[in-house]
């Protein structure tokens, strides 16, 4: 029996346990199943804590649908994702409190970063996201 035989229960709760990277190189019977919500939602809270994914506060989790969490789950485990940061800041402010600082780049995109440590929180509007649902408050 060949391992694109198994059912496709038993094949999800293999890819459940796969690395992310070796998910998104499988073959073209893999990549079928792995097109479930579920999988990439539960390597999404998977993801260690220095792998963030960029996905703003105002964007829930249940807007997106399985191509686009397959994608922020792809970049943030990537360990060689291209850094795109602005490079002149237009206002800073910091968050009363003094935990977070709100940071408006001149290319009109908004980083959130903390400021103990030093860490990028999210950035809005990332270029690869651009047409990602927004959720207005």
């Amino acid at each position: 029996m060949r391992l694109v035989d198994l059912p496709a229960d038993v094949l999800l709760k293999i890819l459940g346990l796969c690395d992310v990277e070796d998910v998104l190189r499988t073959c073209r019977v893999l990549r079928d199943v792995a097109a479930t919500r579920h999988l990439w939602v539960s390597h999404l809270r998977g993801l260690p804590n220095e792998c963030p994914p960029d996905l703003p506060p105002h964007v829930s989790l249940e807007s997106l649908d399985c191509a686009d969490l397959k994608t922020l789950v792809g970049r943030a485990s990537s360990y060689d994702k291209p850094i795109q940061e602005p490079a002149f800041v237009r206002k800073a402010s910091l968050v009363p409190g003094g935990d977070y600082l709100v940071v408006h780049w001149e290319n009109d995109s908004v980083q959130l970063l903390e400021v103990r440590k030093g860490e990028k929180i999210w950035l809005y509007p990332d270029p690869y996201f651009s047409d990602l649902p927004v959720q207005r408050l």
